[in-house]
């Protein structure tokens, strides 16, 4: 008697995973895997943050790196002309400002860090 309700639901379950729309949706949650996984990391972060603040301040920071891995590394690759356009006093503060975030809010600064370092690493990897 129980088996009939089993029977009953896998074959709507079977009906249903041929669909095109879900075929479409599997693909659409496969593409933006990345950013699913950083926004669950925000979000647990900003929730962890009001009772622990480091805790989610680093899940925060890390979710930031994974996501914003790629215009992070586009702005490390032209930050090698800031010195020679903008000169060395916008350097220095600029400098300035990346130690200043470092001591004001470490645990996000070092996994934001860390984050794109696993990015990078991760790049590597799958470009060998």
């Amino acid at each position: 008697m129980d088996d009939e309700p089993e029977k009953k639901k896998s074959k709507i379950f079977n009906k249903l995973k041929d669909t095109e729309k879900f075929k479409k949706g599997g693909g659409l949650i496969w593409d933006y895997r990345i950013e699913i996984f950083s926004g669950a990391l925000v979000l647990v972060g900003l929730i962890l943050a009001f009772f622990y603040i480091h805790i989610g301040g680093a899940l925060v920071g890390l979710g930031f790196g994974i996501c914003f891995f790629e215009e992070m590394h586009n702005y490390f690759i032209q930050l090698r002309d800031i010195y020679t356009e903008h000169g060395v006093f916008k350097s220095l503060i600029l400098i300035g400002t990346v130690i200043y975030f470092l001591i004001a809010v470490p645990i996000f600064v070092i996994t934001s860090a860390v984050g794109y370092g696993a990015m990078y690493i991760i790049n590597w990897l799958m470009k060998k």
